[in-house]
């Protein structure tokens, strides 16, 4: 202003002391925060804006609604409560299921990655300063992805692409992690730990006009189901450092700035893995390589890891629907047994492991960070000292327990590179993994309900019975003896409850408690531990986790820490090559292969590929210009459960003539394609093996389970050791079954 008498209105925020030039030898000056209108009517407009927006700020809001939190133990990443990460996953769910309508597939790419990858990009000499940076093992310098783009573009260049396949579509929400600086951190809207609903399109330059106008829509859509008004638009033109052509940076913002009108906005710029026994050993090895997850996972395209990211591995669209699948199923089973989710961060300073005890003991396996103001940030190899710290920060009553936290959130781990084996071994992977907090009497009950969700999913996956031991205390150990032999009494106790015999793993437990181990043994014989239960004799009171009793005074939980799986990254290796990638119907990313014997029967094929797809089933239609008998062993190879053939007869009938992949070689009936349908959305065959036949309470469910597994492949169950498969149902029988109950 050139004069004060200019404000006609101010209002005064707050003041404060400071020293002249921050030296206190000098004069004290006061300092003094004011907000100036030129009318009391737009300072009074402006602080009654300031007061609603305090009365909505999200960090006072979250924390009223029991939705989230930050805290200084892992700056800039945010706790997402149970409630919280119901809107989390929502929000990502809405997104995830529009992308079919819009033809984008959705991938995983590692979060660490060698520099070099950036460097590429070019983000390495403009960004280094704000990306969290690692040393892993041979002078190897890592970065955490900040960003999705670098990953998509190693991505599309692993494989030979024709102009048939564009625009490819990459989407994923992984986590991004960029090193704010502390001081501009700011509850969830500036955070150094973060996830987008990031995707990249690679197309030929005459699509890019057609995938501007198809981002609108898909915008449109999303805003308009989640209330929110028309945003005003802006184009970003080049600053003055850039890199390219200028012809090409003019050119692809005339086509933006184009795409803005279209969509009807008005468009402002912003520039600037003896001889009898001998050959049976032999023949296990050939069994074993032909299984081998690293092989099936690129033959059908589900997975592959790159020097670039070494141990972590890449999920492609095919390899993301069986993580989802498999993490779908059992989120689905937490309600019915008592677990809520949640999320913590993945960076936090080193002073939780040092609490927790593993800064000690496994600091060399770990990657630590360097944040600003010489903080020390490790990446969490593990979740359980943050659900400590979760329970820590609320006061809990003998009411409220159990408390079960479950989180799949990504970890990692610095397994040396010589250890690295495709998903077997890794330096990137998830756990379905869960902590209890209970009291010492709810232990026991505990530990059945562990082997009652354990029992359920096995069987649901067709896993035979596991081997079941108990780890001991090892020679280094924390905590008093005694404890420790009576939780592994306890553990001993439980299984024999649950019916397995119990064998004994002396010394082989974690340095805070005994363990519950499920073993399954690979196609070479080999023990892989899955489904792990442990009682920690050493956490909580280590982080000093308290509830209160009925005598109205403080007591400290008992912990157990618990997973089905494991580890989601070995599981599926193990999976892969017991099944030999021949998954169940419920789990094959690729459930049925449409295949029109002629280019004549397209059209109606299509019709039946929209049926299927609008009935959830995941329908590949092959439109290759090839004879039937090419395209039923193509996805034979492909491992595809159920293949529908459409012909002359099919087309004129409305039917479909099915095919299993491992049933019968003759002709089979054809089937109305309504019945199928009907037959599908039924039963809901998409949603998880928890709801199939088998979880119906009816007098007739086994006659469902096998009409469901005559319809839907139910030849594909699943043995330990991968080898034998249930026969599937002669189709027509089936189809026969669910007219009888249509006519009913």
């Amino acid at each position: 202003m050139q004069r004060t008498d200019q404000i006609g209105a101010f209002n005064i925020i707050e003041s404060a002391g400071a020293y002249w030039r921050g030296d206190e030898n000098n004069p004290m000056l006061q300092r003094v925060y004011g907000t100036a209108f030129a009318t009391e009517k737009e300072l009074h407009e402006h602080l009654a804006r300031i007061d609603e927006a305090k009365s909505r700020d999200h960090r006072r809001v979250g924390a009223a609604l029991g939705l989230f939190f930050t805290d200084r133990i892992s700056p800039g990443s945010p706790f997402y409560l149970p409630k919280g990460m119901i809107l989390y996953n929502g929000l990502v769910d809405f997104v995830r299921s529009l992308y079919p309508k819009y033809g984008f597939v959705e991938v995983m790419t590692p979060q660490l990655f060698r520099t070099e990858l950036f460097k590429t990009s070019g983000h390495y000499d403009l960004f280094r300063e704000d990306m969290f940076l690692l040393e892993g093992d041979e002078d190897e310098e890592l970065g955490l992805k900040p960003m999705n783009c670098p990953g998509h573009c190693h991505l599309f260049s692993t494989q030979k692409h024709s102009y048939r396949e564009l625009p490819i579509r990459f989407a994923e929400f992984s986590r991004l992690h960029r090193n704010e600086r502390s001081g501009t951190l700011t509850g969830l809207s500036r955070v150094r730990s973060m996830a987008q609903d990031d995707a990249h399109i690679f197309c030929t330059p005459e699509q890019v006009s057609a995938e501007l106008d198809s981002f609108f829509e898909l915008t449109q859509e999303i805003y308009q189901a989640l209330g929110l008004e028309a945003p005003e638009v802006a184009v970003s033109t080049r600053p003055e450092e850039f890199s390219g052509d200028p012809a090409e940076w003019d050119i692809a913002g005339q086509q933006l700035v184009e795409a803005v009108k279209r969509a009807g906005y008005a468009c402002s710029i912003k520039p600037g893995e003896a001889a009898k026994e001998l050959h049976e050993h032999l023949a296990r090895i050939d069994e074993a390589k032909s299984r081998d997850h690293r092989r099936v996972g690129a033959a059908l395209g589900l997975f592959f890891t790159d020097r670039i990211s070494p141990g972590s591995p890449f999920y492609l669209p095919k390899g993301m629907i069986l993580y989802n699948g498999l993490v779908d199923f059992v989120r689905s089973l937490y309600p019915k047994y008592g677990f809520v989710e949640v999320m913590t961060p993945q960076l936090f300073r080193t002073e939780l492991f040092k609490t927790s005890g593993h800064y000690d003991l496994f600091r060399e396996d770990m990657f630590l960070l360097e944040g600003d103001e010489d903080e020390e940030l490790g990446l969490k190899p593990m979740n359980c000292p943050g659900h400590c710290h979760l329970f820590s920060t609320q006061k809990h009553s003998y009411r409220e327990l159990p408390i079960r936290f479950a989180e799949f959130s990504r970890l990692h781990r610095n397994e040396r590179s010589g250890t690295l084996t495709g998903l077997s071994r890794v330096r990137s992977m998830a756990q379905d993994d869960a902590h209890i907090f209970c009291t010492p009497e709810q232990v026991s009950a505990e530990l059945d309900s562990f082997f009652e969700l354990t029992q359920e999913i096995y069987q649901a996956l067709g896993l035979e019975a596991p081997e079941v031991a108990v780890s001991t205390r090892p020679e280094e150990f924390s905590g008093d003896p005694a404890e420790w032999d009576i939780a592994g009494q306890q553990l001993v106790e439980a299984v024999k409850r649950a019916g397995y015999a119990c064998s004994i793993k002396p010394g082989e437990a974690a340095f805070y408690g005994p363990k519950i181990e499920c073993d399954f043994r690979d196609v070479m014989g080999r023990a892989w531990t899955l489904a792990t239960l442990q009682v920690d004799v050493l956490m909580p009171a280590r982080f000093g986790l308290r509830y209160v009793g009925r005598d109205d005074k403080l007591h400290q939980p008992a912990m157990l820490h618990r997973a089905i799986l494991g580890s989601l990254e070995r599981f599926i290796a193990l999976y892969t090559e017991m099944t030999g990638g021949d998954f169940p119907f419920w789990l094959a990313p690729v459930q049925v292969a449409l295949l029109p014997i002629g280019e004549r029967h397209l059209a109606y094929a299509e019709r039946v590929q929209a049926a299927l797809a609008g009935a959830g089933i995941r329908v590949f239609l092959d439109t290759r210009n090839e004879k039937l008998g090419y395209k039923i062993r193509e996805a034979e190879i492909q491992k595809v459960p159920l293949m529908l053939v459409v012909g002359d007869q099919e087309s004129a009938d409305g039917t479909v003539t099915p095919r299993h992949r491992r049933g019968s070689k003759q002709s089979n009936q054809a089937v109305a394609l309504d019945v199928m349908v009907d037959g599908w959305r039924s039963w809901g065959c998409r949603s998880s093996a928890a709801d199939d036949g088998r979880s119906r309470d009816c007098r007739s469910g086994r006659r469902r389970e096998h009409q469901l597994n005559g319809l839907f492949g139910g030849c594909q169950k699943a043995s330990v050791k991968g080898v034998q498969h249930a026969e599937g149902q002669d189709p027509s029988r089936c189809s026969q079954a669910v007219q009888e109950d249509r006519h009913r």
